[in-house]
């Protein structure tokens, strides 16, 4: 049985469309949807309640992110595999099988990914090499839009991740310490440490509608944090203290370039990043 967990703040049309496109791709696979809301104000829970009533609903009185919230949402899980999908997301008809099917097969694989598309077919970066100080700076890994069939990977997306529940369990879930943005390379980290691999599945495919929960500065900032987290986590204190750096010099430079240039958002949006993590 899979357990596709949908964590919402504020997405009630897109959340529609996406449990509509699961409840009607979703055939010869037992499944069940779960649904963690995390204190939406524009009618989300009723919209569940009203046109979704076989979701499992849990309703937060504050939003507690996105770790937190798949953590909460997994206890309630009674499948074998945590599928996790994002409420701007629309899974295409076969993808959920094919990676169950290709997890069955391959026991040591314990996270695996699939090919992000917005919906004119571009593909978007479904995953990636663990984080250092080159790609912190400069963020130019490219997205491979050739790559074909399964392959094994550093990490992948959390916003279409399919997880074999007994490790979730084992290794304690996601770190709650990422409120959103990084906790799925330090997932992805921590699996491959215990001996699993990390796997992308080109067939596994889904269509990011994007405009979901959270803005550009708002992402940019906790991204930020959640970098330099995960290097006081798993690195050295040198790189530590040198990626704090690196990252202060990258929001101040893009702070120089927006007041030369005129751009207002690209100033307040790395002004909000700087004091993030200062």
């Amino acid at each position: 049985m899979v357990s596709i967990i949908i964590l919402s703040y504020n997405t009630k049309n897109l959340l529609r469309d996406c449990l509509s496109s699961i409840f009607s791709i979703t055939k010869n696979i037992p499944f069940e949807v779960i649904l963690l809301d995390n204190a939406s104000s524009d009618g989300s829970s009723e919209m569940v309640k009203n046109e979704f009533g076989q979701v499992v609903l849990i309703e937060q009185k504050k939003n507690v992110g996105f770790a937190k919230g798949v953590n909460t949402a997994s206890k309630t899980a009674k499948g074998e595999y945590l599928l996790l999908v994002n409420s701007d997301t629309q899974i295409l008809e076969g993808s959920i099988g094919r990676m169950v099917d290709y997890m069955q097969k391959n026991e040591k694989v314990g996270v695996l990914g699939g090919r992000l598309q917005d919906p004119h077919g571009t593909v978007e970066k479904s995953f990636g090499s663990f984080p250092t100080l080159f790609s912190v700076l400069f963020d130019q890994e490219k997205v491979d839009k050739e790559l074909v069939g399964a392959q094994n990977v550093d990490w992948v997306n959390g916003g279409f991740m399919l997880l074999r529940k007994s490790l979730f369990v084992k290794l304690g879930g996601f770190d709650e310490y990422f409120f959103m943005y990084v906790e799925d390379i330090d997932f992805c980290y921590r699996v491959k440490k215990s001996g699993y691999l990390v796997a992308w599945l080109s067939e596994a495919l889904v269509t990011h509608v994007g405009q979901g929960s959270s803005d550009r500065s708002f992402a940019i900032a906790r991204i930020f944090q959640g970098y330099i987290y995960f290097f006081k986590k798993h690195k050295n204190a040198v790189e530590y203290t040198v990626v704090r750096v690196l990252l202060v010099a990258k929001a101040c430079t893009a702070i120089l370039v927006g007041l030369l240039l005129g751009r207002k958002e690209l100033k307040n949006t790395y002004i909000k990043a700087l004091f993030s993590i200062l």
